[in-house]
């Protein structure tokens, strides 16, 4: 299939799954929805869900630029992070839930969009479809998350997080990052266990994205239980993945980033014991905020 050909594809699939989801969450009647939230938090999610296999896989057509095999799959990790990060955000609809994935995607696409068009716009060709594609999510995404900000205050939070999972979740966020910071805005530095592409500076942009996103999230959730959980299972999912994108390299013949794996899989195993922590019930007959 040529190159236009998934990009139709690609597109129809994910109208489908947003178009489906607000199918599913009209059918309870709920007089204080938020449809428009709700549809950017689907489109969201649908998007990490449906690109992750095909950024797994390194298909040429699913990106917008050639991304390096072991930085293709940790993409794809993000894209499923974000997905079940979507997903809690839905099951508990609610300001603080929908301001947490304004957050997230604010942190992710804002500092990339914006060294994409400062520094990196010849690593596009506008004869490719996948770059008008790219940036038609990328666009109306960035700007939903602005909206889910400014139009969903920080409410004070519902159910206070213990004191440990605080402690936990705010470390966590300033070593993510200390170590996103360094990548994006040096994306060349002298450590190769850490600076793995220092002749691709968007690809190390591209990554340090989500090490920042996962710090603003970790930052913003640290002193709510329901928040906490969204973040920490999105934070599980991405430190699985890393980890598994990092060991595939073994397939390749390839070194092991083991700096990468370390640092994930502590912050995955950390994720789980405050996921494990949060035990109290999560009133659910109230939205949050």
């Amino acid at each position: 299939m040529s190159g236009l050909g998934w990009m139709v594809l690609a597109l129809a699939l994910l109208l489908g799954v947003v178009m489906s989801g607000e199918w599913l969450l009209a059918r309870p009647k709920n007089p204080r929805r938020n449809a428009a939230a709700e549809r950017i938090v689907l489109l969201t999610m649908a998007g990490g869900f449906l690109g992750a296999p095909f950024w797994w896989r390194g298909d040429p057509d699913a990106f917008a630029w050639m991304l390096p095999p072991l930085a293709g799959r940790m993409l794809a990790a993000a894209g499923w992070a974000f997905a079940i990060a979507g997903l809690l955000a839905l099951l508990r609809p609610g300001a603080a839930q929908f301001r947490l994935i304004g957050v997230m995607l604010a942190t992710y696409l804002g500092p990339l969009s914006l060294a994409i068009f400062l520094l990196h716009l010849d690593r596009f060709d506008p004869k490719l479809p996948v770059t008008w594609g790219f940036f038609a999510i990328v666009v109306p995404l960035l700007a939903g998350a602005v909206w889910l900000i400014r139009s969903h205050p920080e409410p004070p939070p519902e159910l206070a997080a213990p004191l440990a999972a605080r402690w936990m979740a705010a470390s966590f966020a300033i070593a993510a990052g200390i170590w996103g910071a360094a990548l994006f805005v040096w994306p060349a530095g002298p450590a190769p266990s850490v600076w793995l592409w220092p002749s691709d500076a968007l690809t190390s942009r591209l990554i340090a994205s989500m090490f920042l996103t996962i710090a603003a999230a970790s930052w913003t959730a640290r002193g709510s239980s329901p928040l906490l959980v969204t973040v920490m299972a999105g934070v599980l999912v991405y430190g699985v993945g890393v980890c598994l994108a990092a060991s595939a390299n073994l397939a390749a013949g390839k070194p092991l980033p083991q700096a990468y794996m370390a640092f994930w899989a502590i912050g995955g195993a950390g994720a789980a014991a405050i996921l494990l922590s949060l035990t109290r019930p999560v009133r659910a007959d109230k939205p949050y905020g």
